[in-house]
């Protein structure tokens, strides 16, 4: 019998652990710049090898282990609903090429995720550092290799994958639906799963060889090395194996075909009612009702998501506040709308009310699912629960039990991340999000120091003045009355109607307040001392 082949990812036994300093559980991590190619770049330059990777060791948990962050970003990836969808397929061919070596990585204890998220393809490899200069190989050379090289084979089961992207959406939860559909307005171009998944029926292995010359020609990346490394070992991860994600523009006929691919039909756009509806303790609340019917006509449930959102921050300052208020304002409201909305009125059994915070942009949400009610009748409960009683509330709070919370929420954030894993998340969102924000503990805590009762009374005022973005999920459930909610979408007078597309969610953002994130804030000075 033949012994087993050994597991070339499994670390050798003299495995040695780089010191990592004192262990203060209370010290700013900075991660230093380690290569910096966007520092040069002009504004007339296409994204020609616009690489900038950032390394930290690991002083806290003293374990051979390292973390590897990667983010490739192209516009070609949510120019068009197509190419969302051929941003996928490049997704699932890539994991496809090398799956049989990723599978004896992933025996070895290593953790790999590689997928599109937005107008990024990101790379996840966590494991043990003898191990990861083989992986992150096997991985930029899967994403480099020649469009071509990606089979028919792999290609087919790509679209296969896509195709039950569809039959899921059938089946998902009335509520995850609509949290879906927030995320497109708030966050893309507005591109629907119809609108991508109309193309996986005519989309050839041709199109994914254009697509992948076009979208590494204009790419940038960032990166983290993060873990049991020191900075001439991480300097080497990237001049040895990352250097090779080398990304070059392409021809003006190859940007044409881009142009080209952009260039779609959008089908079944749901509507928007928007009307400006007197509500008790709100003179005027503007409120835009997004109706949809669930995907399932069996559905049995509705489902809705009522968002409230206040304007955008615009200073690095006003954003730690806006952060702190919307901290303390959940922290006094989600057990209470959790008691009124489902113990005391019963609306369903899914309801929950959380903040929510987009970059720069902040919000407070109320999410309902039930069968006994209608989706307006939720929604009208969640707005009803915002303008009365909640509001109510925030205006008897008194200066006692405002510093109680606030006491409680600095206590709350000054735990430590317990794992090395939730530690490079941390650093991680500051790097892909250019906030670069690593001291944010220390400054959140000095921002909750400086509310008062009265600047946080004005910002709940304004969450209220700001418009209600009500999606509503219909299905096919029975009102209290017994008369049955039909799955369909609410007729609308042509006046009050908007129709969302790419070009016209931009616009609707811009003028009820529903903004882009601002760009990025510049690097500490932390991090780059020793560049």
């Amino acid at each position: 019998t033949n012994p087993p082949v050994p597991n070339p990812y499994l670390p050798s036994q003299d495995i040695k652990v780089v010191p990592g300093g004192i262990k203060d559980v209370n010290a700013v991590n900075f991660p230093v710049l380690l290569r910096d190619d966007w520092a040069n770049r002009r504004s007339d330059m296409p994204g020609d090898s616009m690489r900038r990777i950032f390394w930290a060791l690991d002083t806290r948990f003293s374990q051979p282990r390292v973390n590897v962050r990667l983010a490739l970003t192209s516009k070609v990836f949510y120019s068009s609903a197509k190419n969302e969808l051929l941003g996928s397929l490049l997704a699932y061919c890539i994991r496809d090429r090398i799956r049989q070596e990723l599978q004896v990585a992933s025996e070895a204890g290593y953790h790999i995720i590689i997928t599109i998220s937005g107008k990024r393809l990101q790379v996840v490899v966590s494991g043990f550092r003898q191990g990861i200069d083989g992986i992150l190989h096997l991985i930029t050379d899967a994403i480099m290799a020649p469009p071509c090289a990606h089979s028919p084979e792999s290609f087919e089961k790509a679209r296969g994958s896509a195709m039950s992207v569809f039959a899921n959406e059938q089946t998902t939860s009335p509520t995850k639906y609509a949290e879906s559909l927030l995320d497109e307005i708030l966050e893309q171009p507005y591109y629907s799963n119809k609108e991508r998944l109309q193309h996986v029926y005519i989309v050839e292995h041709a199109d994914l060889t254009n697509f992948q010359k076009t979208a590494l020609g204009d790419m940038s990346m960032v990166g983290l090395i993060h873990g049991n490394c020191d900075k001439a070992d991480a300097q080497r991860i990237v001049d040895q194996v990352l250097s090779k994600l080398h990304f070059e523009s392409k021809t003006d006929e190859q940007e044409t075909d881009h142009n080209g691919s952009s260039n779609i039909t959008i089908i079944s756009p749901p509507k928007l009612e928007v009307n400006t509806i007197p509500v008790a303790s709100v003179p005027q609340q503007t409120i835009v009702k997004l109706i949809v019917p669930h995907p399932n006509p069996k559905e049995a449930n509705n489902g809705i998501i009522n968002y409230y959102q206040i304007k955008a921050a615009t200073s690095l300052q006003e954003n730690e506040e806006a952060t702190a208020m919307s901290m303390i304002l959940y922290s006094m409201s989600h057990n209470y709308a959790f008691h009124e909305l489902r113990t005391v009125k019963g609306l369903g059994y899914i309801v929950h009310a959380r903040r929510e915070r987009r970059s720069n942009v902040h919000a407070y949400k109320i999410t309902i699912q039930s069968q006994s009610f209608s989706a307006e009748e939720c929604s009208d409960a969640a707005n009803e629960f915002m303008t009365v009683k909640l509001n109510r509330k925030v205006g008897e709070l008194n200066v006692t039990s405002l510093e109680a919370i606030k006491d409680a929420l600095k206590e709350t954030i000054s735990k430590p991340p317990m794992t090395l894993t939730d530690l490079t998340d941390t650093l991680w969102t500051e790097i892909v999000s250019e906030n670069y924000n690593f001291a944010r503990k220390a400054k959140l805590a000095a921002a909750l120091d400086h509310i008062t009762l009265e600047k946080f009374q004005q910002f709940y005022t304004l969450l209220l003045e700001a418009p209600l973005l009500s999606i509503q999920v219909k299905g096919n459930s029975k009102s209290p009355n017994g008369q049955q909610t039909p799955a369909t979408v609410v007729p609308v007078s042509s006046n009050s109607t908007t129709i969302l597309t790419a070009e016209t969610v931009k616009t609707y953002k811009e003028a009820q307040g529903y903004h882009y994130p601002l760009p990025g804030n510049p690097i500490p000075m932390e991090c780059v001392a020793q560049f």
